[in-house]
């Protein structure tokens, strides 16, 4: 079975991640257990990036 692949992502307001799949798949991921620091935690979320089927 194929890993589906992530080929859209958007950041949203309440510092989740919306990944779209390339099988039409959707789904959301926390990341605020992962941010750390109140500026540069808000600042680093903005930029997201789909690069060798890595979410970064």
């Amino acid at each position: 079975m194929l890993r589906p692949t992530a080929i859209k992502v958007f950041s949203q307001e309440d510092y989740t991640l919306r990944i779209i799949f390339d099988n039409g798949e959707e789904k959301i991921f926390d990341v605020k257990p992962y941010i750390k620091g109140n500026w540069y935690g808000e600042l680093l979320f903005k930029y997201q990036n789909i690069e060798k089927e890595m979410v970064q």
